[in-house]
């Protein structure tokens, strides 16, 4: 019975941790045509890369989201995001999984009232290459 106790209190103590790395794969957006690929770059921190833009081609590769961590109190991730076309505007940005991890939605933080929301489907792994160009190496 004690080993059963231990075995149940572990499993719930790893739940947060699994919870967090459901996260990572590719995500598309229809309302900005674009594909991002979210891995972890460190234990615990992540970061999102455009694999595919259908208006802007030149923009893959470009870090756009760096710093993420998952807030386990609030459920949810926080770090900044770039503009991709004006690297130099840094803004937060919240991210939340919906409970199936079949869609993210990011918050940018604007103003006080104004903040803009973003939903991202998860899309079937397609092997994409985590080998970035130049973009990314700037945006460090």
């Amino acid at each position: 019975m004690h080993k059963l106790i231990c075995f149940v209190t572990l499993v719930i103590a790893l739940m947060p941790c699994a919870a967090q790395d459901d996260i990572k794969g590719v995500w598309r957006s229809s309302a900005s045509q674009r594909t991002i690929l979210v891995r972890e770059r460190m234990s615990g921190q992540y970061e999102c890369v455009i694999v595919s833009d259908e208006k802007d081609s030149s923009m893959v590769g470009f870090l756009l989201v760096r710093n993420l961590q998952f807030n386990h109190k609030r459920k949810l991730y926080n770090g900044v995001i770039y503009s991709p076309k004006h690297p130099e505007i840094v803004t937060s940005v919240t991210i939340k999984a919906d409970p199936e991890n079949r869609e993210l939605t990011m918050v940018l933080q604007r103003m006080i009232f104004m903040h803009i929301r973003m939903h991202w489907e998860r899309q079937p792994d397609k092997s994409i290459a985590t080998d970035q160009t130049d973009k990314e190496q700037q945006a460090h």
